[in-house]
């Protein structure tokens, strides 16, 4: 920890890139300010690093709600789990501010020299911009279905985004990062050849089950539509159901959401040969079967970042904890099968009621199609479990600015 302040001797300076609402900011956070805590207990009586303080910023959307945010990641949350993870005797609480950083990724965030650990978790997948105006055929979207099966054009554009989304967010991450800093990746990838995302086969149930709710030809749709019939006229509102349902139809249909897995050769490229660990080399040779259907994903090889070093790029792959639950009794089918649509749905649920709503789609619309989908979704999942499950793969990347001492805390997280 001592290491880790070459330039200042401020406090130690924390960046969670991809925030949200905050929900999964706590645990790793307490985690870091636990370690170099338990450092200075444990070998120099609070005189390092804890004692100088901790500086965290907290960085996502604008249009997040940093309201739920800053009153989720609190001073006080953070210190209280701090304090549970330390064995033995722990001192008095040292100083620690929570920043809110709003903006994109994509763009600076914070000022340069200013972060010497940083972590982003499961959020690079996001990319800056949607594939194309035009949507792929019904629920075959670059996330929801198998992206070989995608648009050709669609799938081009989302290549080409997601490796220039790659090459754009080191590239500021260069600048924000202080000598010495380490900065963990977890990095969504994809397990399958196909280019098909575990997690998609559920969002393709839920899309084609909300098209056909909006579809007036099918039985589903005219029961769609009489009930938002009573919704409209409970709120007064003279409008007809069927074109309402109609325009929703032609949203969802439309709608992509903007991600794009990467593999370990396209995370790779952007590093100067002599600046890839042998770690990380063979981590990402170890994956390259996983990865034959993404060539366009790589970045140009003119396009490096001089200042950082790839300290490792491990293919990692967690089972899906509801399918475990299932197999083991503890849960039935039919409770499985809301599990994992409740989670699918948080994932794509925000862009495609954004959709709606460009689209003039009222939220209480939008919620009956939800709600409706929902039941009409459990059942096709509760049928064949085994067909669906939210299994998550990614890529543990860790990357150093000039040398890296807090790798090993960050190799523990």
């Amino acid at each position: 920890s001592e290491g880790v302040y070459p330039a200042s001797e401020g406090p130690l300076r924390i960046a969670d890139y991809g925030c949200s609402t905050g929900g999964n900011s706590v645990a790793p956070l307490s985690f870091i300010v636990s370690q170099f805590m338990q450092k200075d207990v444990k070998t120099s009586g609070w005189q390092t690093a804890a004692s100088k303080g901790f500086v965290i910023y907290l960085c996502d959307l604008h249009a997040t709600d940093w309201r739920c945010t800053l009153s989720t990641v609190t001073r006080e949350k953070i210190l209280q789990e701090a304090h549970k993870a330390i064995q033995g005797e722990v001192p008095s609480s040292p100083p620690l501010f929570v920043l809110a950083a709003p903006g994109s990724f994509y763009t600076p965030v914070v000022p340069p020299c200013t972060v010497d650990l940083a972590y982003c978790l499961v959020a690079l997948h996001w990319l800056s911009s949607r594939p194309c105006e035009e949507g792929a055929s019904p629920g075959r979207g670059p996330y929801s279905g198998d992206m070989r099966n995608t648009r050709p054009e669609v799938f081009a554009e989302t290549c080409r985004i997601a490796a220039n989304d790659w090459v754009t967010f080191l590239r500021h991450r260069e600048k924000e990062m202080a000598p010495n800093g380490s900065f963990l990746i977890l990095n969504v990838a994809c397990p399958q050849r196909s280019g098909r995302f575990p997690w998609s086969d559920v969002s393709v149930v839920i899309k084609q089950a909300m098209l056909e709710l909006a579809d007036h030809e099918t039985e589903a749709g005219r029961e769609m539509t009489y009930k938002v019939r009573g919704l409209l006229n409970a709120a007064a509102i003279d409008e007809d159901a069927v074109t309402i349902l109609k325009c929703s139809g032609e949203a969802i249909h439309r709608w992509v959401l903007p991600c794009g897995w990467r593999s370990g050769t396209a995370l790779r490229r952007p590093f100067l040969p002599d600046r890839v660990s042998g770690e990380a080399e063979r981590g990402t040779e170890e994956s390259e079967p996983h990865f034959d259907f993404d060539v366009n994903f790589l970045p140009k090889e003119d396009e490096k970042v001089n200042g950082l070093r790839l300290e490792q790029c491990e293919f990692v792959e967690i089972p899906c904890p509801h399918k475990e639950d299932l197999r083991a009794g503890r849960i039935d089918a039919e409770e499985f099968a809301r599990r994992v649509t409740a989670a699918s749905l948080a994932v794509v649920g925000r862009s495609l009621r954004a959709e709606l709503e460009a689209s003039g789609i009222s939220d209480t619309v939008s919620d009956a199609l939800f709600d409706a989908a929902i039941e009409r979704a459990v059942p096709i999942v509760a049928r064949e479990p085994d067909e669906y499950c939210l299994t998550m793969t990614f890529f543990n990347v860790l990357i150093s600015k000039e040398g890296g001492e807090c790798d090993e805390i960050m190799r523990g997280s």
